[in-house]
């Protein structure tokens, strides 16, 4: 999510982001979800928690954590890995090298 100021104005925000340090954790033998991030449009860094600005030109940008997985990724269903790449969810690189899943190339129709 980018959230950006009037063109010629600032703001100030107060952060009050969570799993940014601690990102959740995967159950049962599932993998743990992505951390957060809060930065700035040009790659500045913030703080998850605290009063912060964004200056004028700059777009405050929220990268959502992702939830922990359940159960142990290469247990998954081949029919389903195959579909979430053909939804885009994941990649051909993560169904092989996460998933352990050999998957077509090109998405099926």
């Amino acid at each position: 999510m980018e959230i950006s100021p009037n063109e010629g104005h600032h703001f100030r925000f107060n952060a009050m982001f969570d799993r940014c340090s601690h990102p959740a954790a995967g159950r049962e033998g599932g993998l743990p979800g992505l951390p957060g991030n809060v930065s700035l449009s040009d790659g500045t860094q913030l703080r998850s928690k605290g009063t912060q600005e964004v200056p004028s030109g700059q777009r405050l940008v929220l990268d959502m954590p992702g939830g922990g997985g359940h159960g142990r990724p290469e247990e998954r269903d081949p029919a389903l890995v195959a579909r979430d790449v053909a939804n885009g969810y994941i990649s051909v690189d993560e169904a092989r090298d996460v998933y352990k899943h050999p998957v077509a190339t090109t998405p099926a129709e």
